[in-house]
């Protein structure tokens, strides 16, 4: 069978959640890594990791996130006789509302705070670690973060002002994001 994948390593066993522990949705923080932020090694479930890094991590709390369900790439199948196309990766995006609108008016321009901050990270590509709230955990995405990120104004005075932002990643096939116990404070919505 030329289209059966040869060689691989063992498939491993698919788990059942016990008595319906079941992990619920939610995101409420992230965290932006800067480019030379050092991850080896890390223990992402220490709040002494997350505070070490300084000025090369940048929390983001009081937000309300989701991530969708990611976009398959697929690429012509170079083996006839199988299926017509392979499975090379996932597109990923996360989305998340930031009513943390901040910044200040000068003239007829609005520059400073979370204005400066997300015109800034729409420039980077970064790695993103995700609070999720519901499960207390932390999602690693240690793969290349590319951001969009723009402030929504209502058209009424019965809603927030909030910056609507989409962090999107590939991820090849084979690789996995990874999921940790969160740190017991550095993801806290109201800091310290």
């Amino acid at each position: 069978m030329a289209f059966c994948s040869y060689q691989c390593t063992e498939l491993p066993d698919h788990e059942i959640v016990i008595c319906g522990d079941y992990k619920l949705g939610g995101i409420s923080a992230a965290a932006i890594f800067d480019c030379d932020a050092d991850l080896s090694g890390a223990d992402f479930s220490d709040d002494t990791f997350w505070t070490g890094l300084g000025a090369a991590v940048k929390p983001i709390r009081q937000i309300k996130g989701t991530i969708a369900s990611p976009a398959a790439v697929e690429v012509p199948n170079p083996i006839a006789c199988g299926p017509e196309n392979i499975l090379v990766g996932f597109n990923w995006t996360c989305t998340w509302q930031d009513a943390n609108a901040t910044g200040a008016s000068s003239g007829s321009s609005f520059t400073g705070g979370n204005t400066d901050f997300y015109c800034d990270l729409n420039t980077r590509t970064t790695y993103l670690a995700l609070y999720l709230c519901g499960s207390d955990e932390v999602m690693l995405i240690n793969f290349p973060t590319n951001y969009r990120a723009a402030l929504m104004i209502p058209d009424n005075d019965r809603a927030l002002q909030m910056f609507e932002v989409s962090a999107t990643a590939y991820i090849p096939v084979g690789a996995c994001i990874q999921k940790f116990p969160a740190p017991p404070t550095f993801f806290d919505t109201v800091p310290a």
